[in-house]
Parts: C-alpha cells; sequence; structure tokens
C-alpha cells in the first residue's frame, strides 16, 4: 500500500450550508467550488464531495439513509436547475449550478493542477477505457487506476484487495459511477479506510470520458437542460426523470408553496423577539445548547462558535430550540451537518423542538423534521 498522510478534517462549521428540504447544499461559486477541491488534493485534507440534484433530493424524502449520508458531505454542490430555482425562491443564495461533470472538465483543463484519478464503475469496460483516454484528452489528469464491480452489493465491492488497489494507485481522486444511492452508500462504507483526498459519485463522468456518451452542447448545460440530451442518448433515463418531476410538483405544492407563505408569517410575528439568545450548560455530561429568539443566517456567528466549542464533547449534545421564534434554512443547514459529523463518529447528539407550533411547522415544511425526531423531545 502506497503510505500517505491524510488529514481527516473536522467539521467546517463556517461553511456556507443550508437546508433544501431536508439535505445540506453549500451556497459556493463554481470558481470557489474548485478552489475548495483543489486545496483538499493540495492539503491531503479528505474531502466527500456530493453533487445534488432533483434525483438525489426526491430521493432523499423517500430514504432516510441516503439523505442521512448526504448530510456527512463536506461538501455539497448543486448541480441541477430545478434546486437552484428551488433555492432562488426561499433566499438560499444559490446562484448558479456547480456540475461535476463540468468541474472534471475544468480539472481536465489543469484548473485544480496535476491529478491522478481512479475511475470505479459504470458499464462494463468503460472505467478503464476512461482511464486510457485521459492520455489524449489531458496533459494534466492522469489515469491512476480503474475498477468495474458490476451489479454487485455494498459488501462485495467493497473487500480489501479492492480498497488496496484504489490506496496503493496514488490516485488524487477518486470518481464512482454506480447508481446514486448506491454509490453514496459504498462511499460512506469506506471512505474512513480511503487515503485518497476528493471521493465523489460523478456518475455520467465515467460515461464521458470514455467516449460512450456525448455531453449536451454547451447552450443546452448553460440553460439546465442538458436533460433533454440525456434523454436523447439514454432513453432509459425518460423515466427517472418523469418520476423526478412528479415528485417535484408534490413538493412545490405541499412544502414549497407552504413555505413561501408560512415564512414570512413566522418571521414578522417573531419580530418583536430578542434577535438570539444563546445559552450553554454542562450537566452530568450531557452539554446543552439553548437558543432562543430569532436565530437566521444574520445571527449564526455566536452559535457557530458556541459549536466549535462543544461538537466534539464526548458526553450528548443537545440543541434546545424550545425557545425559538423563528429558525431558517441557514441553521437547519448547520445543523445538519453538525449531526452527520457526530453521528459519523458514533458521538451522541439530540436536537430538542419549538415549543411554538408555526416554528415546528417552519422545519416540516424545510423536510427538516427528521432532526428533532418523531417525538419532538
Amino acid at each position: 500500500m502506497l503510505e500517505r498522510d491524510l488529514n481527516v478534517a473536522g467539521v467546517d462549521l463556517d461553511r456556507s450550508v443550508y437546508c433544501l428540504f431536508g439535505i445540506p447544499v453549500d451556497a459556493l461559486s463554481f470558481q470557489d467550488a474548485m478552489a475548495e477541491l483543489k486545496r483538499a488534493v493540495a492539503n491531503g485534507v479528505r474531502c466527500v464531495w456530493s453533487t445534488p440534484n432533483l434525483n438525489h433530493l426526491t430521493s432523499c424524502l423517500k430514504s432516510s439513509e441516503f439523505r442521512d449520508i448526504l448530510g456527512k458531505s463536506h461538501l455539497s454542490t448543486v448541480d441541477g436547475m430545478p434546486l437552484v430555482i428551488l433555492s432562488r425562491l426561499l433566499g438560499i443564495p444559490i446562484r448558479e449550478r456547480v456540475p461535476g461533470s463540468t468541474v472534471f472538465d475544468e480539472m481536465m483543463s489543469g484548473a485544480a493542477g496535476p491529478l491522478k484519478v481512479y475511475f470505479f464503475g459504470g458499464p462494463d469496460g468503460a472505467a478503464a477505457r476512461a482511464s486510457q483516454r485521459l492520455v489524449e484528452l489531458s496533459p494534466f489528469v492522469q489515469g491512476a487506476g480503474h475498477f468495474s464491480p458490476g451489479y454487485g452489493s455494498i459488501e462485495s465491492m467493497s473487500k480489501p484487495e479492492i480498497l488496496e488497489d484504489i490506496n496503493s494507485s496514488g490516485a488524487d481522486l477518486l470518481v464512482l459511477a454506480l447508481n446514486a444511492k448506491r454509490g453514496h452508500s459504498w462511499i460512506s462504507v469506506n471512505a474512513p479506510r480511503l487515503n485518497v483526498p476528493v471521493i465523489s459519485h460523478l456518475g455520467s463522468v465515467i460515461n464521458f470520458v470514455a467516449g460512450t456518451v456525448q455531453r449536451s452542447p454547451g447552450l443546452l448545460q448553460k440553460t439546465g437542460l442538458e436533460w433533454l440530451w440525456r434523454i436523447w442518448e439514454e432513453p432509459y433515463l425518460a423515466s427517472r426523470y418523469r418520476k423526478d418531476f412528479v415528485d417535484l410538483a408534490k413538493l412545490v405544492v405541499t412544502r414549497v408553496l407552504p413555505l413561501l407563505m408560512l415564512d414570512p408569517l413566522v418571521k414578522f410575528v417573531g419580530s418583536g423577539s430578542r434577535s438570539l439568545r444563546l445559552a450553554t450548560e454542562v450537566d452530568n455530561g450531557q452539554t446543552i445548547l439553548a437558543l432562543g429568539g430569532r436565530v437566521s443566517a444574520v445571527h449564526l456567528g455566536e452559535v457557530r462558535e458556541t459549536l466549535k466549542r462543544h461538537i466534539e464533547c464526548p458526553g450528548e449534545l443537545v440543541v434546545c430550540l424550545k425557545e425559538a421564534s423563528y429558525v431558517d434554512a441557514a441553521l437547519l443547514g448547520l445543523l445538519i451537518i453538525a449531526r452527520g459529523w457526530r453521528m459519523e463518529r458514533g458521538l451522541p447528539v439530540r436536537i430538542r423542538a419549538p415549543q411554538r407550533s408555526a416554528v415546528r411547522g417552519l422545519i416540516h415544511l424545510h423536510c427538516a423534521d427528521y432532526l428533532i425526531g418523531a417525538g419532538g423531545d
């Protein structure tokens, strides 16, 4: 095995992260995201990078396991125009898509410096073909290795000899192409045993690089209509897209429109409350962070600093929202990544529900009621 000192980063509580209907999304520009990935490679820092699109979002609404895995991502950039539009409607400052395929294209142009890439998955032979074609396509990106696991179980794709091959390759970036749920499950299980700095499920990238599927023209990419080209190239995707858009319509009716009406009302009613009240108590090994008043993006500085001091506490970490008069997507995004980091390390964490039913309603409409559990504590 190639020895490599990989810095397993702690949770970045300064991330500009928001809750978008239950999943975390980072409000980063394309260039900012590229800089984060380049920094992770240069510094040898573990970065599990997710690129949520509409299919990811609708799948997470049906699968708590998939949703919790995305909550553990170190970087989560929006790859899908429907998610950009939803973000804009909710006031989440995401202004552009950060498509994984486009990021990889920029890497092949040298934007992240010299890189070694290991391809894992895709149709039979595609990973090997992609690795070979990199020599023709880019002087900056080199194939480090490849593996086609077929349609086996997560366990069969996680054998020690497979992980050994990845680790000994010296790869800077591991690109997976399974289906989204299986790919992210594989990453969740195996990332702690890998020494690759950046790990991501980029789906179609292997096919694009292998040349088995052509990417859409630039105009369709810029206008968010790339999915039309994907259906032309891969007709079997039509069924998936149809289901996703039906789920999106349901989401708009049941969550988006009600949230657009309730959020300003709760914010107005709570405007008489103090901006933020924060108290910390340690009792019988339990650390309690009590948040009261209006807790939104403009008030989170103190919350971030307090969480930093206590995020690694060995006992149960309790975030109490009982006295909160208003919460927004910024607070919920912060709680998602803090919860995900502690869960990944087996550290107990609990979030107590607000007393006000309207604030609980906001959390429900944000699809984040899983944070406070079924009983609401």
